[in-house]
């Protein structure tokens, strides 16, 4: 009887199991070896300032929907935890359609409103998907009006850049 319910059980769909993030074949918790295969002229370095604080990174420029994106990949203990990439927000309409295309319609949208230093007043689209346990945000604007931004991330990348960040903030705490 166990056998028989066992086996009932696997002819089931599981329910919130997604496949993992990728990006342009890259899966998330790959290794730099593999991003640098897929991506060779990227340029991966030690990091841990201020700002940033995966352990490494790989910085790139890459396209999306004919796009052309700046960014980088964030690897924490040599996995591929989160990708950052920064573009003209002219093309922001774009590569929304492409994500929709691609993953469907998003968990989440939100509206922020902006105000600019000579009083111009701005909505900010932001779109969020959660792919399992992964995350994918776009924001038609980012540090300034001109610049777009989409972030994939894993739960464990946000987790540990919190962490991190706490870490971060204790030491400077210290050095008062």
């Amino acid at each position: 009887m166990k056998h028989v319910l066992f086996a009932m059980l696997l002819s089931f769909p599981l329910v919130g199991f997604s496949a993992s993030l990728e990006f342009k074949g890259v899966p998330f918790g790959a290794s730099e070896e593999k991003v640098k295969l897929v991506f060779p002229d990227a340029t991966c370095k030690d990091r841990d300032d201020l700002l940033v604080v995966s352990d490494r990174q790989c910085d790139l420029s890459v396209t999306i929907a004919n796009w052309l994106m700046y960014g980088f990949f964030s690897f924490y203990s040599d996995k591929l935890h989160s990708i950052d990439l920064y573009g003209n927000t002219n093309g922001f309409s774009d590569i929304a359609s492409a994500l929709v295309e691609k993953y469907g319609r998003p968990t989440r949208t939100m509206k922020e409103k902006l105000q600019n230093k000579m009083g111009a007043r701005f909505t900010n689209e932001i779109l969020i998907w959660k792919i399992g346990t992964d995350t994918i945000e776009a924001r038609r604007y980012s540090y300034d009006l001109d610049t777009l931004r989409i972030t994939y991330s894993t739960a464990f990348a946000d987790k540990e850049y919190s962490r991190r960040i706490r870490e971060k903030e204790k030491k400077a705490a210290k050095d008062l």
